[in-house]
Order: C-alpha cells, then structure tokens, then sequence
C-alpha cells in the first residue's frame, strides 16, 4: 500500500502540533489538524447549472458589468449573455469513485520542495514577486506541469467531475458556502477582469485565508484565489466541429482577477494545455489507496 505523500505529512501533523504533558499526565494543549487530504467515498451528485443557475450568473454579471460588451463575437449579446455560461449546462446526476483531494491549493513552499529534488522547473512566478510567498499558491504553471508535480505527491489531478463533486458538496448550492453569493468569503476580482482589495487582497492571499468560503467537504478556495487546472479535456459540444479537444485542459474556480458570476462551482472555462498564467495553479487528487 503505497500512501501519498502529503497523506504521510498529515498524520505527522498533529504529532507536532500541540505540546504532550508529562509522564502519568493527560495529553495537553494537542491541537489536531485537518488533514491535508479529503477523502470522498464513491457517490453521486448534481453536476452542472440548470435554468434559474443560468439566470443568477447573468443577474450576478450585470450587477457589476451593466453595459453590454461584445466581447463573444458578434452572435453574441454581450459579455452577460446566458450564452456565455451555457456550457455549464446541462443539470444531471454524474458518479464519482472513492478519491481524495487536497484541502488546499498548491503552495510555492511545496512546489519548491519538487524542483528541489528535480522532479518540477521552477515557477514562472519571479522570487520578487508578491506572489511568491511560501503559502501563496504557485501560479504559472502549465497543465504538464501541475501533472508532474502531482505525481510527485502520490497523485494526480482531479478530474473535472471530481473537483466540482468536491466544490459543490452534498447539496446542489452555486458556491462552496450555499446558494447566494457572499464577496466577503472569497479571494476574487471585478467586471471586466481586474484586481479588487476590497475583500482584503488586491491580489492572490495565502492559501486559506477564508475559511468562511470552504465547501462542505471542507476545500478551501475553490472560489477564486486561482483558478484550478483539471486533467479533463473540454466536450466536443464546447470547442465545435473540427476542432482539437485534446489540446485544451478545463480550468475551474475562478482566481482573484475574476468577478462574481465566475466564483460559482458550475462555472468552467477552458485554454491551452500549454498555457500558462499568474492567477492560474492546482490542487492535486489521489486514488484510495488498497
């Protein structure tokens, strides 16, 4: 039975944590920690946006982008257009293995622990940069990149149905937290994309610093922050006939640049497997182990 690595570490965790009393003494002042990983057991849940999901990401888009923008071309109505978010369509049941998932993003600090050994290149992020810091989550990175780093840790990347399973919880809500969207719960950005501190970050934030915004399953950020590599590709349905699914990866979550309508868990957006940005990491996934 082979554990990931990041497993390990969280069974130390606790070990370490808090402060053992003397001999004949009861354990004192032992805080535990969650664990690094959340296991999820095989199941089913509600994936993707129907009608009235659609309806609120256009309402959210407009509250904050009220003039149109042609920004889809020019069968499109606009920037707030229901077509913009009709590929998270349709509402259906999807089933899910037994998995786990990391509670966190990615951090800097742990993906220097790869390149140190060799195993990942170094961050496209320079060291100067604010977001650079140990628990910030590493950004530009590449989908071959996340994929390497993962298999460092015993894992893989989640799925696109693994990780909206794990965002979305047990019940069918549009964020992490429930069903309204809450702009004191999550790292994110204003219309059209740019940064905004108001929600005390004018950029990325340590991994963690909302703990308000985690899902049921208890993931942190998966509303904003940075968004997520997946290592599913997008539906033929999304890229039209003739095109190369293959080349693209799925991104999910939304980042600090990103506005409100684009923190919901349906929300799903696709680029180039080789690609990479500042406002773009990961979060790895594990199969249980035997």
């Amino acid at each position: 039975m082979r554990w990931p690595l990041v497993a390990v570490l969280g069974l130390l965790a606790p070990l370490v944590a808090g402060q053992l009393g003397g001999p004949g003494d009861p354990v004192r002042g032992l805080r535990l920690e969650p664990s690094p990983i959340v296991w999820l057991d095989a199941g089913a849940f509600v994936m993707g946006a129907g009608e009235a999901d659609i309806a609120y990401a256009v309402e959210l888009c407009m509250a904050e982008r009220p003039l149109p923008i042609e920004s889809l071309g020019p069968s499109s109505d606009g920037a707030c257009s229901e077509r913009r978010f009709l590929a998270e369509a349709p509402r259906r049941w999807e089933w899910t293995g037994a998995y786990g998932i990391d509670r966190e993003e990615v951090t800097n600090a742990a993906w220097r622990a790869c390149v140190t050994v060799g195993r990942c290149p170094p961050s496209r992020i320079g060291d100067a940069s604010p977001l650079a810091g140990p628990r910030m989550p590493v950004t530009g990175i590449t989908f071959a990149e996340a994929s390497a780093y993962c298999a460092f840790a015993g894992g893989r990347l989640p799925t696109e149905v693994e990780w909206e399973r794990a965002a979305r919880g047990r019940r069918s809500d549009r964020f992490p937290w429930g069903r309204q969207y809450n702009p004191s719960v999550a790292n994110h950005g204003v219309s059209p994309e740019g940064m905004d501190g108001s929600d005390g970050f004018a950029t990325a934030a340590p991994v963690g610093s909302f703990p308000a915004g985690a899902s049921a399953y208890g993931l942190l950020d998966v509303a904003g922050n940075a968004w997520e590599w997946t290592t599913s590709a997008p539906r033929a349905e999304d890229v039209g006939p003739g095109s190369d699914r293959s080349v693209y990866r799925v991104i999910r979550g939304g980042s600090w640049m990103q506005p409100a309508e684009a923190m919901r868990v349906t929300h799903r957006v696709w680029i180039g497997a080789h690609e990479q940005r500042s406002d773009l990491g990961f979060r790895c996934a594990y199969d249980r182990p035997r």
